[in-house]
């Protein structure tokens, strides 16, 4: 039913017009109240980062930046994203620095980012996502890399280079 329609329909029924615009006026009430209390977010991406989290790897990947954050003998992702109210960031659960292949995609507020990190010896690995798109990742400390897009994307494999590569499976 188009508006006009809707209009000619209430015409004559101001009982259910006015719960029409009360439940209107109600629902633009509850988004704005919701939109005040929820806490601000960050002046930048670096500022939305934990603080005491060293940041082994980084990159871009569409509106998001996408971290590898470590503490001690554990790492995990985190995506910033931008919201109305600054720099926010979700993160990971944490897995071992050990770990070769590890791969995520997060989805927040309309931001989506895939990553795929972890710690191999030898240069930054190729990452060959399951859309045939094939990537060199970016290089952290200790063997540490990192390779992100935006957007939702499954990981096929990742071939190590250098002295001993293999090639992980992502899944």
């Amino acid at each position: 039913m188009d508006g006009r329609r809707l209009l000619d329909h209430l015409e004559g029924r101001p009982g259910i017009a006015l719960a029409v615009a009360l439940a209107a006026a109600l629902l633009l009430a509850t988004g704005t109240l919701a939109y005040l209390l929820a806490p601000p977010g960050h002046a930048s991406v670096d500022a939305a980062i934990r603080p005491g989290a060293d940041v082994l790897a980084r990159a871009r990947a569409g509106e998001t930046h996408v971290f590898v954050l470590g503490e001690g003998t554990r790492m995990q992702l985190a995506v910033a994203y931008d919201d109305l109210k600054g720099w926010r960031i979700a993160t990971t659960d944490g897995v071992s620095r050990a770990e070769a292949v590890v791969w995520a995609a997060v989805s927040v507020r309309g931001a989506s980012a895939s990553a795929v990190y972890g710690r191999v010896d030898g240069p930054p690995p190729l990452v060959v996502w399951e859309d045939g798109h094939r990537q060199v990742a970016r290089a952290g400390p200790g063997g540490v890399y990192l390779a992100a897009r935006g957007g939702r994307h499954a990981c096929r494999a990742v071939d190590a280079v250098g002295p001993g590569a293999q090639t992980y499976d992502c899944g």
